[in-house]
């Protein structure tokens, strides 16, 4: 039983492929999705080996932490001696980057979206105050909520609009408090708190947008990045045979976020010192403070394919419950 959780926010810094193997469509390596809402995801499986591999080489030097990876995630090679004490769901957007007339881009996220993350943070224990009084509907798909102060706003002679890639919105200002008072929160709690983001968060409460359902949707399956990459043969110089594909990507500036929870257990396996111990003991708590070290430790972090290419590095931050 799981006893212990936490939310997780993952901000992309450069363009993040975690792929679904091949595909027959025009995209052939695109990138995970549930099926449902076609609303892209880091699967689960994938979350938590990145984490275990930042743990393995954050801590390859330091003997009780490296004991307390297998209590946390479980023994690599004897999976019969006990379970890890972390579980880790699928990390869901919750704010998807969109090209904007005005104001560079918008960070959009719509009713759907949000009553997830709501839901998910009142499971996590975490007091809901700045995010108790979400949207739960825009009235029409013509329409956009935005803040009072939105930098996204354009003035065409006697109406206003805001337009993200091709589509205009009416601006909606009825939610304005509960607009500002969510971007204001996200920005205090997900956004990392250096000085380096401060640009980050001020531009958050000026450019979030929540669109409909239907049109998020239609965001996040038409606006990610496409990129076609090559193999070049090192003799000829020219592209190997069939070596041309197109992958797909998260962009940067996506937030993601997902729920993290521990659960306390009894192992068999060796202590800290390296003795065999056949009935120890982890707590739940331990678990979460293990797995909050280790974004502490490392901040900016890797998942994903292509690492070598520099993508996927994302900002996590994690969320206490005294918030």
């Amino acid at each position: 039983m799981f006893t212990e959780q936490t939310i997780f926010f993952y901000y992309t810094e450069t363009p993040l492929h975690a792929g679904s193997g091949s595909s027959v469509a025009y995209v052939d390596l695109p990138i995970q999705r549930e099926k449902h809402t076609e609303y892209p995801i880091l699967q689960a499986s994938g979350v938590k080996g990145a984490f275990r591999s930042w743990a393995t080489a954050l801590y390859k030097d330091d003997k009780p932490k490296k004991a307390e990876i297998n209590k946390a995630f479980g023994p690599e090679d004897k999976a019969d001696e006990h379970s890890g004490a972390l579980s880790f769901t699928d990390a869901q957007v919750l704010l998807f980057p969109v090209r904007s007339y005005r104001g560079g881009f918008a960070w959009i996220t719509c009713p759907q979206v949000l009553s997830r993350f709501a839901r998910m943070v009142k499971t996590a224990g975490i007091a809901p105050q700045g995010i108790e009084n979400l949207p739960t509907a825009v009235a029409d798909d013509t329409d956009a909520k935005v803040s009072a102060n939105s930098a996204l706003i354009v003035n065409t002679g006697d109406a206003a609009r805001v337009i993200l890639e091709d589509f205009a919105f009416e601006p909606d200002k009825s939610e304005d408090n509960v607009i500002t008072q969510f971007a204001g929160w996200l920005a205090d709690h997900a956004i990392a708190r250096d000085n380096q983001f401060q640009y980050i968060r001020a531009a958050l409460l000026k450019r979030l947008v929540v669109v409909s359902d239907n049109h998020f949707r239609d965001f996040v399956t038409l606006s990610t990045d496409i990129q076609t990459r090559i193999n070049i043969d090192s003799d000829t110089g020219t592209v190997k045979t069939g070596a041309l594909w197109n992958e797909e990507m998260l962009l940067p500036d996506t937030l993601l976020y997902n729920l993290v929870l521990g659960k306390s257990m009894q192992y068999r396996g060796k202590d800290n010192d390296g003795e065999k111990n056949e009935n120890s003991s982890y707590s739940a708590a331990a678990a979460i403070s293990f797995a909050k070290g280790i974004v502490d430790k490392a901040g900016l972090l890797q998942m994903g394919g292509d690492e070598t290419l520099g993508r996927g590095l994302v900002r996590v931050r994690h969320l206490p419950k005294t918030n």
